[in-house]
């Protein structure tokens, strides 16, 4: 049972948290410099492009994409509009009226730098100039690109952006995250290579998101009765936790991370005395309570998108509070989180927010952080610099090349890093041989180089660098082709070409409802059917059905009915219920981050390039091609148990069969003459099983996966079945053998026993960074549906077996979208690329 404290001592004043004004923004960092301020100075002390030596932005060479040449005069400046110092601009026009312009031309003049816009929003397209002083002027913006001008434009259609006054977005339709943008002051380059690369769970990760929760769901208990007299919770913070760790999602982390119930308990249980005294402090004061938590704010107008851990109102004031679990050190990766979840939450909801809070939850510090315009103005050019790299690129030799933040130059945080390996070889391959960064002698990249890259021959980094290439070339084409910004444009691009839309409109909101494990489920229906492009387990927003179009929420499809009505049941990936969501109209849009989609295929080519004795083995097998090796003979007992099993089969998947069972490293199976392949492979994996084999399926399709694993499940006394991937694209029949459905039954040892003692593991080739493929080496991994998958996608989960069958239709081949990477080879899939040296070692059969 929680006791509320009797009292609370706070350094500074007796206001709520909410209203508090300090000086934190100047605190001194572990380095000796003001956070935020420095970020400020260290834009204030850029010099003018000329004087940096750097080229005029008018330019059609460099970086690329960079539009037609620059045209067009300015002569002089005129006197500009500017907007309210000092304070976040609340817009007074809603989201999809956006400030919206492509710039015509760039010029440098006078130690500014002007830009000639035309409006791409406006009814007419009107032709305006933005001039950029102060630290703006080093944005490094081209003609053709697109940006959003916070500002007013005066009686000559002219606007000023300088260090005090309103606002430049390049790139909006690149929506960038507040941690991003905060965690890329000290190292960029690992926070551009963090949003391609799937990181694992680590211990500091899952305790963050657990304690995150459980502050959160505290804070909701002891809110509805903080101002009552003995009032106390319905559920204490002990009994909230013990809940939480029921919650499948933990419980997936917690075998992951080898963790039992009592450590993990222990550990959370310690951060309780603080969250309980804040929650009872905060909430006893007259008028303060929890708007939101976990508020999806997605603007394209500032290029931003987060979510706010919880969002406090006090007489109509909105506050955001950012929770840490680390240390208390009001670092500018946390401090700048709040300051832009400020400006998110003024355009959000219409109110100038000039405040937010940040809380360490291990050591109860929480202060009041302040926003400013100039430390705005930081981050926002914060935003911008990212925002570059993340949309331009190199071009050598015709081929698009990822532009990368130079690395920094210390040994102790270079020597920890994760991405590491990655960052060197991206360096050693593609940066150091085209010139394209130089770095003295002495930089500690060169000895990272030596010590990441030295196990790897030519052809392994010629090998690395060519997927790199490719890989990124097809997720820019697929960014090309797709944009944030149609959603609040009003583009459905599918609908225009007269197929069945993305998105719909007209949704009412007729239930919300808790899952089983503890998460918020929306229940939406329409008046009419519908032929939506969407399906159970696409990924969709949720966004008010107005010309603002306000995202609520980003959530997994669980059901979908078309007819005789719309009826879709959505599931949120957070547990409040936000009450303004009654009576209003919502429409629903699906959700594709291409990046996302490449993400098992840079992590397959990553961890191949590593060091060890599976990834060298990797390398020689399908990089050098060494031949590949077979038994010579079947033992009489395989042959006798795999009898029955063999019998119904043709005499070549019978011969194909054996051959499966001989393997000492890989065989490939091309079933181009096998209509019913889903059959036969089901029936090898039954033969393995016999064998006591136990087997990891890869395919590329959730639907043929099924189709594989249905016929299995029937003898229930002889397999046991894990299904990976999330429950809504898992058909019924197989629904209770996900790790979902298993971790949310019974104890957490029950899961993990039958987590680690599954016989058959079956997945999607997405990406093998999933618990249940945690801790394990399979006999086998049979890759199914070979001939589709890209060549990088696969070896990850071949790193997680002794041996690999590869099964698949010769005839067919990756379908990738991007021309130029075609023609460098990307749709040669594995199956492809062995061809010749399987069938000269007799690994290659016809079925």
């Amino acid at each position: 049972m929680m006791i509320p404290p009797s009292s609370s001592k706070r350094v500074g004043s007796n206001q709520p948290a909410a209203f508090r004004s300090t000086s934190d923004v100047t605190e001194k960092t572990e380095e000796g410099e003001p956070s935020i301020k420095r970020l400020c100075k260290d834009f204030r002390l850029l010099k003018s492009p000329s004087k940096a030596g750097l080229p005029v932005r008018c330019s059609s060479t460099g970086d690329i994409p960079v539009g037609k040449d620059c045209r067009g005069q300015i002569s002089g400046t005129r006197a500009a509009v500017y907007a309210a110092p000092n304070l976040p601009v609340v817009p007074k026009s809603p989201t999809s009226d956006l400030p919206l312009y492509k710039v015509v031309s760039v010029m440098e003049q006078k130690g500014s730098v002007v830009l000639t816009v035309q409006s791409l929003t406006a009814p007419a397209a009107t032709i305006r100039t933005c001039v950029l002083r102060g630290f703006w002027v080093q944005t490094s913006v081209v003609t053709g690109d697109q940006v959003v001008i916070i500002g007013s434009f005066d009686e000559q259609h002219e606007c000023i952006i300088d260090d005090n006054h309103n606002f430049l977005i390049l790139h909006p339709d690149t929506l960038i995250s507040p941690t991003l943008i905060g965690g890329a002051g000290y190292c960029k380059r690992k926070a551009l290579l963090q949003e391609m690369i799937r990181s694992e769970t680590t211990m500091e990760m899952f305790v963050g998101t657990l304690v995150h929760d459980l502050m959160q769901r505290t804070a909701v208990a002891i809110s509805r009765v903080a101002r009552t007299n003995g009032g106390q919770p319905t559920e204490s913070s002990a009994e909230i936790l013990t809940g939480l760790l029921r919650d499948p999602r933990y419980r997936q982390d917690m075998y992951t991370l080898e963790l039992t119930t009592e450590e993990i308990t222990k550990i959370a249980s310690s951060f309780l005395p603080n969250i309980e005294k804040w929650a009872w402090t905060e909430f006893r004061k007259a008028g303060l309570v929890i708007a939101d938590i976990e508020e999806w704010i997605w603007s394209p107008r500032y290029g931003v998108k987060g979510r706010v851990d919880m969002t406090l109102s006090a007489a109509g004031r909105i506050v955001p509070l950012e929770i840490k679990t680390g240390k208390e050190s009001w670092a500018t990766s946390h401090t700048g989180q709040v300051l832009l979840y400020t400006l998110l939450l003024s355009e959000k909801h219409g109110q100038s927010i000039s405040e937010g809070i940040l809380y360490y939850t291990k050591t109860g510090g929480y202060r009041t952080i302040n926003a400013e315009q100039e430390h705005l103005g930081a981050l926002i050019q914060m935003r911008n610099d990212i925002s570059n790299y993340l949309k331009r690129c190199h071009f050598l030799d015709g081929k698009a090349v990822m532009n990368l933040p130079g690395p920094i130059n210390s040994q102790h945080a270079c020597s920890m890093c994760s991405l590491s390996t990655t960052c060197s070889l991206f360096y050693k391959t593609v940066e150091e041989p085209q010139k394209l960064r130089v770095l003295p002698d002495d930089h500690y990249m060169h000895t990272m180089v030596r010590e990441k890259v030295a196990h790897l021959q030519q052809l392994h980094l010629d090998y690395f660098e060519r997927w790199m290439v490719m890989m990124y070339m097809e997720v820019q084409n697929g960014q090309k082709n797709t944009s944030v910004l149609d959603l609040w444009l009003k583009r459905d691009v599918v609908a225009e070409e007269g197929k069945p839309g993305n998105g719909v409109g007209g949704l009412r909101l007729i239930e919300t409802r808790q899952t089983p494990n503890l998460q918020l489920c929306y229940v939406l229906t329409s008046l009419t059917p519908s032929t939506v492009a969407l399906n159970a387990g696409d990924l969709i927003l949720l966004r008010e059905d107005t010309s603002a179009g306000l995202v609520v929420d980003l959530c997994t499809i669980n059901s979908i009915e078309k007819e005789p009505t719309l009826r879709l049941e959505l599931q949120a990936d957070r547990f409040f219920q936000n009450p303004r969501l009654q009576n209003r109209m919502f429409r629903i849009d699906k959700y594709v981050y291409s990046a996302s989609s490449m993400s098992g295929s840079y992590d397959g080519l990553m961890k191949i390039m590593e060091g060890d004795e599976k990834a060298d083995r990797i390398r020689r097998l399908f990089l050098q091609k060494e031949p590949p090796r077979q038994d010579t003979k079947v033992s009489k007992q395989q042959i006798l148990d795999a009898k029955s099993l063999l019998k119904p089969l043709s005499k070549e998947q019978q011969t194909a069969v054996v051959k499966c069972m001989m393997v000492v490293d890989y065989i490939f199976l091309d079933t181009k003459n096998c209509p019913g392949s889903s059959d036969f492979i089901s029936t090898l994996i039954a033969i393995l099983r016999k064998c006591n084999q136990t087997v990891l399926l890869v395919s590329s399709n959730n639907g043929t996966i099924d189709d594989i694993l249905r016929p299995l499940k029937r003898d229930r006394s002889t397999h046991k079945i894990l299904r990976l991937g999330p429950a809504a694209r898992i058909h019924v029949d197989l629904k209770e053998n996900c790790p979902e459905s298993l971790a949310s039954q019974g104890t957490f040892e029950e899961f993990s026993t039958a987590v680690r003692d599954a016989e058959i593991v079956a997945t999607t080739n997405g990406t093998h960074r999933q618990p249940g493929l945690m801790h394990r080496e399979f006999d086998v991994c049979l890759v199914n549906e070979a001939s589709l998958m890209l060549q990088p996608s696969v070896f990850g989960f071949l790193l997680l077996a002794k041996r690999f069958i590869f099964a698949g239709d010769s005839t067919k081949k990756p379908h990738c979208r991007c021309a130029a990477a075609v023609d460098m080879g990307m749709e040669e899939s594995l199956m492809a690329a062995m061809e010749a040296t399987a069938v000269a070692a007799g690994s290659w059969a016809v079925i």
